[in-house]
């Protein structure tokens, strides 16, 4: 477990880089200037940033944890974490095939009931929320790799890779989901969808279906 010492200056980079859910874990004058903000993505993100705040405060204390909402692979072994960042003890990953996975960093899978006090954590939790609560986009998220915190990767049941960057996630998966509807009224999954840019998103061709209906 992280001292809190160690665990704050982590949550003020990810404060930085993550401003699609911008709050500051440390200055509650800064909080109620943005409160508003939060209010307006709180049906994508289910105020996370609220819950996290919480947690980092009892961060000792245990808690029961819900079901599993993702899992970090550890190795042979596996750390499910509940919808509020709260750790699930899981044997493995068999049975939650259908459950994002967040890869990219290490989460002990012992200590169920221990908020997962990192920001890789916390920024996939987020990442997973927008997703299941954009219409068009809930169940085809596979994987988040967060060994990058300032440009998360995305990889869909589809296979096609998406670079999320920094930021106005709702923004960003809502134009990802017209991306993929253009492309498959083409006939054409996408190798890649990068939505870093401000003003416009890089789509790398991948697989398209011909005639006879197989993949080319």
């Amino acid at each position: 477990m992280r001292s809190r010492d160690a665990t704050l200056p982590l949550v003020a980079v990810l404060a930085l880089a993550l401003s699609a859910c911008e709050c500051d874990f440390l200055s509650s004058e800064l909080g109620m200037r943005l409160r508003p903000l939060a209010r307006r993505i709180a049906a994508a993100t289910e105020n996370i940033c609220g819950t996290a705040s919480a947690g980092f405060a009892r961060e000792e204390t245990a808690h029961a944890p819900g079901d599993v909402f993702a899992a970090v692979p550890s190795g042979r072994l596996a750390a499910g974490l509940d919808r509020d960042g709260y750790v699930v003890s899981i044997d493995s990953l068999g049975g939650f095939g259908d459950v994002p996975l967040l890869d990219g960093f290490n989460l002990s899978p012992t200590g169920a009931g221990r908020f997962a006090s990192s920001p890789e954590a916390f920024l996939g939790l987020a990442v997973v929320k927008v997703f299941e609560t954009t219409p068009g986009l809930a169940g085809r998220l596979s994987k988040v790799d967060l060994g990058d915190l300032e440009d998360p990767r995305v990889i869909l049941k589809s296979g096609t890779v998406v670079r999320l960057g920094t930021g106005d996630y709702v923004l960003k998966l809502e134009r990802l989901r017209e991306v993929l509807r253009q492309t498959a009224s083409l006939g054409m999954k996408p190798a890649l969808v990068d939505l870093r840019f401000r003003d416009q998103v890089v789509v790398r061709p991948g697989t398209t279906r011909g005639a006879n209906g197989r993949e080319v």
